[in-house]
């Protein structure tokens, strides 16, 4: 079995995981946080061997899962803590291998450089996620930080909102994209 197929599946077995993780919690708009959708495109991305649809992926969500590692997990690990039942412990598993998949791509794809293909790619996944996030979740719920930003405290939760936060979120992406693209052209330029 070529090596792709079978990372294909390993993928379609996380987001099987997701399905299973948000039907018995009752989280269904959860399926649009770019985390929860990642492994069925990262799917799709092996098993067709389009790196530069694999690098788009990674673009658009590498520098938010790195800061929901730091700032999300360690909260939902700590309730874990408290409630430490079958449930709770696949549902932190499964948050902790969703929150490393564009790390774990990244370094499945490093030694390709990343082209102007995948900035295009990427501009359409941040297109989509943008339209069914404003059209299918509610608004309260933040789902992709449409509406404003968040960062995690001990104590509270701080909400920011960039100038024009909703209207220019494409574009915001479009700088982490660009951020995200750089680096993984330096990673394959010096490793």
């Amino acid at each position: 079995m070529d090596t792709n197929y079978l990372i294909s599946i390993l993928f379609l077995l996380l987001g099987v995981s997701v399905i299973i993780r948000n039907y018995e919690f009752k989280k269904y708009s959860s399926f649009f946080w770019f985390c929860d959708f990642a492994p069925f495109l990262f799917a799709i991305g092996f098993f067709l061997n389009n790196i530069q649809f694999l690098k788009a992926i990674i673009s658009v969500g590498m520098i938010g899962q790195i800061i929901a590692i730091f700032n999300v997990l360690p909260f939902r690990i700590a309730k874990w803590n408290k409630d430490k039942t079958s449930y709770r412990t696949f549902y932190i598993f499964s948050d902790i291998l969703l929150h490393l998949t564009t790390i774990i791509v990244l370094v499945l794809t490093f030694s390709f450089p990343p082209e102007i293909e995948s900035i295009k790619y990427s501009f359409f996944i941040l297109i989509v996620m943008f339209f069914a996030t404003i059209i299918f979740t509610p608004k309260a719920e933040n789902v992709n930080t449409i509406y404003y930003s968040e960062i995690n405290s001990k104590d509270k939760k701080t909400r920011f909102k960039l100038p024009f936060h909703t209207v220019l979120w494409v574009f915001y992406g479009l700088i982490v994209v660009s951020i995200t693209y750089l680096i993984q052209y330096l990673l394959y330029l010096y490793l």
